[in-house]
This record gives structure tokens, C-alpha cells and sequence, in this order.
């Protein structure tokens, strides 16, 4: 048997090599002799939720799951559930019992599709509908439930959806998908290990929702003046935005001018802030950029289109922005402060341009709104507190990043018997 991996050091051994001796070839990859491939059918029973609408559900009672809730409120497993619905309910609904495992059978894209959670608690729970109900004949739920939510399994799942703008999964296609299985003593032990990093990656997760109520409560105190420093006093300016701003954009690009290779990334509504996927030439970038509009450092980038509202500090980078989804707050006067300023356009309610939804912001409604600001050195000292406030942010978000990244590491190495673990 392998090196077994450091809980403290979950990075595979230098000495670690993968060979063929001890292993044997499946359709899923080289696994140890000892292990085995089997579909989910031959593993355990399928049944279905079934009841339990949105309107159903209540603040107390007997507990119960939805569909959408296995993708969007929790991650590799689940002790408890927090949502409820009535005894009226419960009897139309799926009985769920501690080790069953739920897959989401319906789902936006393809990453929601097939998603499962394994229930892990003592209570009985009732399962809503398009909820997929796997009960174990003697596997491990917890291990079965980081198989299932491998890459391996997931290529899998990602074949059987079915749809459109809502794909569906059923079972008797899921009954079909492959998983790994070690012997359980071996599963239970690589269950073990992963729960550690879930543990880890949950504080980690949870000190960063402290921060960032934290911060949000900072910003509701002092962005409004409720809460004033040492040392400063005097009324606050109220004015609009446009009294001292302007609002500019990028000369146009059209879609022939851009290339899905290149030098400078070409950010549209949907990019920017993220990863580029149209860039431009670095000759036409600085043609453009001599003669017309370009944003100075630390200037507001804001979209205008789609998701509105987004902002984004310019931070220098050579980069080219779509024009009128795309603008920024020009700050010739100087009177605020740049920093100042990205914090109290990221809390303004967009909505409040408009009685109905907003669906694009025009260069009047920015230069028409309202704003309050103090001395440009109190609004300095209120930007440093709450850029100090995003860096702790950033560090634990960064830190989370790391915790993820080992995990992901992990599950490559365990699941696939690559490494193995003492028993």
C-alpha cells in the first residue's frame, strides 16, 4: 500500500508514483485490484420526491427539502434542514431516512443537474418532488456522495441532462452512471479525511459572512455620517453626482475588430471583472486610447446594461471596455475621493432610477443622482477603513481558495485510489 497522505499536508507525496502494479484497467481508469466499478442501480434502490410547493413551506414544523435547495443552500452532505412544512403537507409528500441520498432532478445548467447531497441526520424528512432518492444497500453515504460529486461522475450526469432552459435528469438514466467503490472500511476512511477539509472549508466559510456583515454594517454607519470619526466635524455636501463627475466611455469596437486570441483583453458586460473572452490588437488599443476616452487609475468602472450597477475600480491594467455598457466616473475636480466615491456608488439602489426593474443605465441617471460626501480628508480616512475591511476579506476568500484547491486535490488522489489510505 501507498504512502498514506498528512491530514496536515493533504499535497501527494514527491515520492508517490502512480504504476500499474497492484491496479487494474476500467472503463473508468486504473483503479487498485481490490476495488471495484458498479452502476448505481446494482447499489442501491431509486424512488422520487413528490409534493411540497414553495407555498407549502413554513417557518416551523416538519422538516423537508426541495429540489432547488439541494444546489443552492448545501454542499457535500446535510445533518439538518431548514426548511418546514405542515403535517397536511408531509402526507402527500417522500419520506427520507438517515443515509439516503437526494439528487436534484431538475436544474438551470448543467452544473445544477444531478447535483446530490447524502441526509445524514436522525430525523425523518420529507423529500419534495423532482428530488431523486437513492437509498444505499450497505456503500457509505458520505463517500458516495464525494464520488457522485467527482469529475467522473459529473461527466456522467452532464450526458444524461436532458433540456434546455431547464435540463432534467431521471433515474432510470441515473441508474446507469458508474461509480468507483473501494471496500467500505476504505471508504469510510476516505469520507473521514475529505469531512476534515469540509470542515476546514465551512469555518472558513462562515468567519468570512462574520467579515462581510461586518463591513456591511460599517458601510450603513459611516457612509451616511451616522458615525463620524475623531477629529471631523461640519455638514455633509449633498449634491448630484454630475455637479462634479462626469460620465465618459470608450470610443466603439465592433465585434470584426476583436478576436478570441490577442494582446489586450476586450471586457464587455459580462467579463468585466472576470476573464476575458474577446481581445483586441495592441496597435488599434493604443491608437484608441491616445485619442479618445480612457479611465485613470482608481476611476469607477460601472455596467450599464444587463446586471446593472456592477462596479469595478480601474486598477490600470491595459484593457479596452465596451462602450455605453460600460463607463466610468470621470473625477476631474478632485473633490472626492476616487476610493470614497467606489464605495458609495456600490451601495446606491439602481432601482430608485426607475419604478420598474432596471434593465440599462443612461448617462443622465448617473450624472442625476444624488450623493452626500464630508471633507475630502474624512472621506479618505472612511475609504481607508473600508478598503482595510476588503483586504481582510481577501485574504480569507484567498485562503478559502487554497482550502478548496487541496480538497480538489484530494478527492483526484482518494477517490481514484491513485493514493491510498492506511487502514
Amino acid at each position: 500500500m501507498s504512502e498514506a497522505i498528512s491530514i496536515e499536508n493533504p499535497k501527494v507525496p514527491a515520492s508517490e508514483v502512480f504504476a500499474k502494479e497492484g491496479y487494474k484497467k476500467t472503463k473508468l481508469g486504473w483503479i487498485p485490484e481490490e476495488w471495484s466499478v458498479k452502476s448505481l442501480g446494482e447499489i442501491g434502490v431509486f424512488s422520487k420526491g413528490k409534493g411540497i410547493s414553495k407555498s407549502e413551506i413554513t417557518e416551523t414544523g416538519l422538516p423537508c427539502v426541495r429540489y432547488a435547495e439541494i444546489y443552492t443552500k448545501y454542499n457535500n452532505y446535510v445533518y439538518c434542514f431548514n426548511s418546514f412544512i405542515n403535517r397536511n403537507s408531509a402526507q402527500n409528500s417522500k419520506t427520507i431516512e438517515s443515509g439516503d441520498i437526494l439528487f436534484a432532478g431538475s436544474g438551470e445548467t448543467l452544473e445544477d443537474i444531478g447535483k446530490c447531497i447524502p441526509y445524514l441526520g436522525k430525523e425523518t424528512v420529507y423529500a419534495g418532488g423532482d428530488i431523486i432518492v437513492l437509498k444505499p444497500k450497505t456503500e457509505n453515504s458520505k463517500y458516495l456522495s464525494f464520488a457522485l460529486n467527482h469529475s467522473i461522475a459529473n461527466k456522467q450526469k452532464h450526458k444524461l441532462g436532458q433540456g434546455h432552459s431547464v435540463v432534467h435528469i431521471y433515474s432510470s438514466s441515473l441508474k446507469n452512471l458508474k461509480i468507483i467503490l473501494p471496500p467500505l472500511p476504505e471508504q469510510q476512511k476516505i469520507a473521514a479525511i475529505l469531512s476534515t477539509w469540509d470542515n476546514a472549508i465551512g469555518k472558513q466559510e462562515q468567519l468570512i459572512a462574520v467579515k462581510q456583515h461586518f463591513k456591511k454594517g460599517l458601510i450603513q454607519l459611516l457612509l451616511t455620517g451616522k458615525k463620524r470619526f475623531d477629529g471631523f466635524s461640519g455638514e455633509w455636501i449633498e449634491s448630484k453626482l454630475g455637479n462634479y463627475c462626469n460620465v465618459l466611455m470608450c470610443k466603439r469596437i465592433f465585434n470584426s475588430e476583436t478576436s478570441e486570441i490577442g494582446e489586450i483583453p476586450f471586457y464587455k458586460i459580462g467579463t468585466v471583472g472576470k476573464k476575458p473572452d474577446a481581445f483586441i490588437s495592441r496597435k488599434l488599443f493604443q491608437e484608441y486610447k491616445e485619442k479618445y476616452n480612457y479611465p485613470r487609475l482608481h476611476e469607477i468602472l460601472i455596467t450599464c446594461s444587463g446586471t446593472v450597477g456592477k462596479c469595478i475600480p480601474y486598477n490600470g491594467e491595459d484593457a479596452y471596455f465596451q462602450d455605453s455598457n460600460i463607463v466610468w466616473i470621470d473625477n476631474p475636480k478632485n473633490e472626492i475621493d476616487n476610493k470614497f466615491l467606489y464605495y458609495l456608488i456600490s451601495t446606491f439602489d439602481w432601482d430608485k432610477l426607475n419604478s420598474t426593474t432596471i434593465t440599462r443605465i443612461y448617462t443622465n441617471d448617473l450624472k442625476s443622482m444624488r450623493i452626500s460626501f464630508p471633507s475630502f480628508k474624512e472621506q479618505q480616512k472612511i475609504a481607508s477603513v473600508l478598503s482595510n475591511a476588503d483586504k481582510e476579506i481577501s485574504i480569507l476568500q484567498n485562503q478559502l481558495t487554497q482550502l478548496q484547491t487541496q480538497k480538489r486535490g484530494l478527492m483526484q488522489q482518494l477517490l481514484t485510489g491513485k493514493v491510498r489510505v492506511k487502514i
